[in-house]
């Protein structure tokens, strides 16, 4: 419709962030939960990110981030790496 891809893509992401924390506001009113976890390969996207954690803050969500694994298929790689060593030490 001509509108600028990048502005299309803004109103995009926006809106995933807010389902996000809308999200977790419903998990909240079921279970006592403020906790909330957020990596993967889609958290790579700093835009996404930024915006999340922001609606995350506004409804007072601690929000943890990876820091010393690679949020994307190196995290899960090194957790299949852990995984089959813990096995070879027990035999199977």
């Amino acid at each position: 419709g001509g509108e600028a891809a990048g502005a299309i893509s803004a109103r995009f992401h926006n809106a995933l962030a807010v389902m996000i924390a809308e999200v977790c506001r419903e998990l909240r009113r079921r279970e006592p939960l403020n906790k909330v976890c957020l990596s993967g390969g889609t958290f790579q996207n700093m835009f996404l990110l930024e915006r999340t954690l922001a609606a995350l803050a506004d409804y007072d969500f601690k929000v943890y981030l990876h820091e010393k694994v690679p949020p994307n298929d190196g995290g899960i790689s090194l957790g299949q790496a852990v995984i089959a060593s813990a096995r070879v030490k027990k035999g199977a």
